[in-house]
């Protein structure tokens, strides 16, 4: 699947996801890290400020939820990357859906990544030998 059509793919999910009434990524512990950092608290944050705050959280949630989901065949190269910056302790992931669209799109798509499919016009064959190997139900 190419990136545009995972990026459209992923946000007719979630536009589904909010017609019946769900949310993505508009979690208490998300909303609560992004009004730490406009510097307030829950309790004395301003309407306005909460939405900020979780506008940003389901942002950031919808951008890695997506690079995470991208291929990884195709942008191993990235993800292994993204990997190894976060056990060192820097934020390497996306903002939000546009970043991670964009990441996608600038990774490095080393052919020796891609997958190799052999025969997929094939299915598997089942042959019944008329009873030899010793199936009983084999006619």
């Amino acid at each position: 699947m190419t990136n545009d059509k995972f990026y459209n793919t992923f946000k007719n999910n979630d536009s589904v996801m909010e017609k019946f009434g769900g949310s993505i990524g508009i979690n208490t512990v998300l909303v609560d890290m992004e009004l730490t950092k406009l510097g307030v608290t829950r309790s004395a944050a301003q309407p306005s400020e909460t939405r900020t705050a979780e506008e940003r959280s389901r942002n950031k949630f919808m951008g890695n939820a997506m690079f995470l989901g991208s291929e990884k065949t195709i942008c191993r190269k990235l993800h292994e990357e993204a990997d190894s910056k976060r056990t060192m302790g820097t934020d390497f992931y996306p903002k939000g859906p546009v970043e991670t669209l964009r990441c996608l799109k600038s990774c490095n798509q080393d052919p020796r990544n891609a997958v190799k499919v052999v025969n997929s016009t094939e299915g598997v064959s089942f042959v019944n030998d008329g009873g030899k190997s010793g199936n009983k139900h084999a006619q």
